[in-house]
């Protein structure tokens, strides 16, 4: 186990006893973060509230879009945590059903810029969604433009490949 582990593991059950004894609007800050906006999501997909979970994960992608880094040098960031929550509201559509599956889908027209590997990975999740309803056309679409995002995934040239072949 390496020293960050350790560390994290020894420190976090301390900081949460810190933070649940701090000032509600405090506490409202830290929720409000990137990483308590995260963990929000994570602690509610582990409890199967799936609904609440999904719902989070919007308005976080929508707080992405809203509030920016502070620092021109880390606004690329912003994209990145879209494209993070984009994700999570896809994973947890697809426990909800189609209708918000379709909902997050439709989302992948306002992504504020690109977002890397991150991106690539859910452009291939959405090309296989669209591949197994049939939608060859918007799936392979779907796998070029992961490929775009993230040429040196090997994962999206390989589904890339295999989508055209067939």
């Amino acid at each position: 186990m390496s020293l960050f582990t350790r560390s994290v593991t020894r420190l976090g059950p301390t900081l949460r006893w810190i933070m649940k004894r701090m000032p509600a609007r405090v506490q409202d800050a830290a929720a409000n973060t990137i990483g308590g906006r995260t963990g929000t999501i994570g602690r509610l997909n582990e409890q199967r509230r799936f609904a609440e979970a999904y719902w989070h994960a919007l308005d976080s992608m929508q707080h992405c879009e809203r509030h920016h880094s502070v620092l021109q040098s880390l606004r690329f960031m912003d994209d990145l945590y879209w494209w993070f929550f984009f994700g999570w509201a896809f994973e947890l559509a697809g426990k909800l059903g189609d209708a918000e599956r379709r909902h997050v889908e439709n989302l992948v027209v306002r992504a504020p810029g690109a977002g890397g590997n991150q991106e690539a990975v859910c452009l291939a999740v959405l090309a296989r969604w669209r591949w197994d309803l049939g939608d060859r056309d918007q799936a392979l679409t779907y796998a070029r433009r992961g490929l775009l995002a993230d040429p040196t995934a090997d994962f999206a040239r390989e589904l890339t490949e295999w989508m055209e072949k067939q």
